[in-house]
């Protein structure tokens, strides 16, 4: 698996802010079909997430602020196999498309920064994973 890669923009009202994630992640992986002993089929997802966002701010004071963020959404799979030894080309299957639900909820999160530039931590569960961290720009 990859990390999963985003973006987000935010739009604040008060200490609401409203926006949209957008990320991606790609995974590999190679089976071995009951009977052989080398790989038979190579598989590889790529996965994208379109979620829409919504923070509360708890506390800002300074350069410290504290927050949490709940975002659902689709995540679009795109699954295909690729055939590595005879049997795996009896077995292979076509290459498809499917969408899921996809969401993320960060109970607690941490940004340090000014007005432009900041870092931010957020502790949680989803697509996303536990931990998410970066870089946010204000403007």
């Amino acid at each position: 698996y990859s990390l999963v890669y985003g973006l987000g923009y935010r739009y604040s009202l008060g200490r609401f802010r409203v926006g949209a994630d957008l990320g991606f992640s790609k995974s590999n992986s190679k089976l071995t079909l009951a009977g052989e002993t080398n790989p038979s089929l190579k598989e590889s997802d790529v996965n994208f997430l379109v979620l829409p966002a919504a923070e509360f701010v708890y506390f800002k004071r300074g350069l410290v602020e504290l927050y949490g963020s709940a975002a659902a959404g689709v995540n679009l799979c795109r699954h295909k196999e690729n055939a590595l030894t005879d049997a795996g080309k009896m077995a292979v299957k076509k290459a498809d498309l499917s969408t899921s639900f996809a969401y993320q909820v960060n109970p607690i999160a941490l940004r340090v920064g000014n007005d432009r530039v900041g870092g931010f931590v957020e502790a949680g569960l989803g697509h996303k994973g536990f931990v998410t961290a970066g870089v946010s720009l204000k403007f």
